[in-house]
C-alpha cells in the first residue's frame, strides 16, 4: 500500500509515509484507520512523508472534498491540526501548493507547513535532536544536520 499511517507513541505524532503513485482515497483510508486506534489522540501533530512518493493523482475535487471532510472530524474533536509535509521532490510540489491553497480559502483550522527534511521537522514541533530516532531508519539521513 503506497500510503501507512502510524502513531509514534513516544513523541505523540502521527507519521504518514506515501510512496509511489498516491491517491487521496488511500490517504483518507489510512488516516481514517489511525484516527480509530486508541493510542489516538485529538491535536497530535501529523508528519505527512512525501519523499518516496512518485506522484499524486488526485483532482481539484477530489483534494477538496477530502480536506472538507477531515476539516469536519477535526472541528468535531475540537482540535486543530498541525501538519507538517516533508516533500522535497519537485513530482510532489503542484499538489502541495494546491493542497495548501485549499486549506487557506476554506479558513480550515489547521497549521501546514512544506519542509525539506526531519531536522526542521524537529524545530517546528520543538522536539530534541534524539525524537528522530522515533521516526523510521529512513527518516534519518539527515541526522548529521541536527
Amino acid at each position: 500500500m503506497p500510503v501507512t499511517a502510524q502513531i509514534l507513541p513516544e513523541i505523540s505524532v502521527v507519521h504518514v509515509v506515501c510512496s509511489g503513485h498516491v491517491k487521496a482515497e488511500e490517504t483518507r483510508k489510512a488516516l481514517l484507520e489511525c484516527y480509530s486506534d486508541p493510542a489516538y489522540r485529538w491535536g497530535m501533530p501529523e508528519v505527512s512523508d512525501m519523499t518516496q512518493a512518485v506522484s499524486v493523482d488526485t483532482g481539484f475535487e477530489e483534494t477538496m472534498d477530502f480536506i472538507k471532510e477531515f476539516q469536519v472530524l477535526h472541528a468535531d474533536n475540537n482540535s486543530v491540526l498541525r501538519l507538517l509535509i516533508v516533500a522535497p521532490a519537485e513530482q510532489v510540489a503542484d499538489m502541495v501548493k494546491m493542497f495548501s491553497g485549499i486549506v487557506a480559502a476554506l479558513e480550515y483550522h489547521m497549521t501546514a507547513d512544506v519542509v525539506a527534511g526531519y531536522p526542521e521537522v524537529l524545530a517546528l514541533l520543538d522536539f530534541a535532536p534524539g525524537d528522530l530516532a522515533y521516526f523510521p531508519a529512513f527518516c534519518r539521513n539527515e541526522s548529521h544536520l541536527l
